[in-house]
């Protein structure tokens, strides 16, 4: 009875190791889909209201949206219009919350 199980935990074990690699592998690709999803919604709700003036950059950590815009001194006036648009597009995501970084271009 003995040898069997110690035959089964061999033959087994490196087929759960396998099993739960290949598990984790497809979470994270499912987790890297949804944020990809989330940064194109976002990309075309800001070029459909404002045009092209930026390109937001979307990561999520400890189940919080974090969203990354560089603008140029001359959108300025667009700041408040872009964190209610990322606000909008997010909202529908999750009850997580949501950190909007606007940052200075750089020059040209």
């Amino acid at each position: 009875m003995l040898t069997v199980l110690a035959v089964l935990m061999v033959v087994g074990l490196p087929i759960l190791a396998v099993s739960a690699l290949l598990v984790a592998t497809e979470a994270l690709g499912r987790r890297r889909a949804r944020r990809v999803a989330v940064q194109i919604r976002l990309t075309d709700a800001v070029h459909r209201e404002l045009g092209a003036i930026v390109a937001p950059l979307v990561t999520r950590r400890w189940r919080a949206w974090r969203v990354q815009m560089a603008l140029a001194p001359e959108h300025r006036w667009a700041a408040s219009h872009l964190l209610a648009l990322a606000e909008q597009v997010l909202a529908g995501e999750s009850r997580a919350p949501v950190q909007v970084v606007l940052s200075r271009a750089a020059g040209r």
